[in-house]
């Protein structure tokens, strides 16, 4: 079962444009290699990731978090139903489940709280 939202990650053509805007806001950022990371404040959890490297703002993928011992099982379903599973899209990306949905757009589901 799928317990949370962690974040949602965009592939923007600056992430330092992205992380003022956000800054902005009220969030706080950190470049995490060549990403940029927002948090709210007093936040231990990423927000928002800014992946840099395109010409157009887009989704890059959506985070959602389960329980340990929940994650088998929806990878067995998920494969059951024919959904091809991926490796991560990028260097650093966090260690879960990756596939594509309908639209192509990434998702991880991870291990979370």
């Amino acid at each position: 079962m799928i317990r949370s939202l962690q974040y949602f990650a965009l592939a923007v053509p600056d992430p330092e444009v992205g992380r003022q805007f956000y800054t902005d806001f009220g969030m706080e950022g950190r470049a995490d290699g060549d990403r940029v990371v927002m948090r709210c404040a007093d936040r231990d959890q990423d927000q928002v990731v800014l992946v840099g490297g395109v010409k157009r703002k887009r989704l890059h993928h959506i985070c959602l978090g389960t329980r340990a011992d929940e994650i088998g099982p929806i990878k067995e379903k998920l494969e059951a139903g024919g959904v091809k599973l991926l490796d991560p899209p990028y260097d650093g990306a966090p260690d879960g489940v990756w596939f594509l949905d309908p639209d192509g757009v990434f998702v991880c589901l991870c291990v979370a709280e």
